[in-house]
């Protein structure tokens, strides 16, 4: 799954690396330790030019109540009501430096700091609707752990290369089913990290500071 990610690089990185001049964000602050129902920016094509703007993270729950669907299986996206319309026709990209994810230990869960080696962002493949209040929502997909992740997790963040983001946005392409598929492993470094990013509340630049 992904319950937490990271955002600190600025609106300018963004832009530049996602392509967009139109932007309808604030200025934004620093994301060390985003957890969902946080407004997060995200790419969206138009049908003439990707936009940057502000989503709330996490589906409401079509039956009322409940927690939000913050993630939705690659596997299932065609056929989950939640989501089926959405894969077709309102898909988008959230910008993120890195995530979390928790190890079972014997000690209990363990939290690690996951984030490319590269430096760029990570493209995280996604979802977004507008709900019955008026508001934007959107969803992150996640798909079947690589070798990078597999002795952390068994879920992680689907991110796509430049080439499939295009594909992505492009929701004329009503199917993508073929992109759906675990990234490449070998692009990922990661490390555990302090406990501390168990709360949301916590946001500060140690989180990603590595821990024995």
């Amino acid at each position: 799954m992904c319950g937490r990610f990271t955002l600190t690089s600025s609106l300018e990185q963004i832009k530049e690396q996602f392509q967009t001049e139109a932007v309808k964000v604030p200025e934004l602050e620093p994301g060390y330790n985003i957890a969902p129902s946080m407004q997060i920016p995200a790419v969206i094509w138009d049908g003439e030019q990707r936009r940057l703007g502000m989503l709330a993270w996490g589906f409401t729950p079509g039956w009322g109540g409940g927690k939000r669907l913050i993630n939705a299986r690659a596997e299932s996206l065609y056929q989950k009501p939640a989501f089926r319309e959405s894969a077709r026709h309102r898909r988008c990209i959230v910008p993120a430096d890195g995530f979390f994810e928790w190890k079972k230990t014997g000690d209990g869960k363990k939290p690690y700091y996951i984030y490319p080696e590269s430096g760029r962002l990570l493209a995280f493949a996604g979802l977004w609707r507008k709900e019955d209040d008026g508001g934007h929502t959107c969803a992150i997909v996640t798909a079947e752990a690589n070798e990078d992740m597999k002795e952390i997790h068994h879920r992680m963040p689907l991110f796509l290369g430049e080439e499939d983001q295009r594909e992505w946005l492009d929701t004329a392409t009503g199917d993508v089913r073929h992109l759906l598929v675990p990234p490449d492993s070998g692009i990922l470094k990661m490390h555990p990290v302090s406990v501390r990013v168990n709360k949301p509340q916590e946001n500060d630049p140690e989180l990603l500071e590595a821990v024995e």
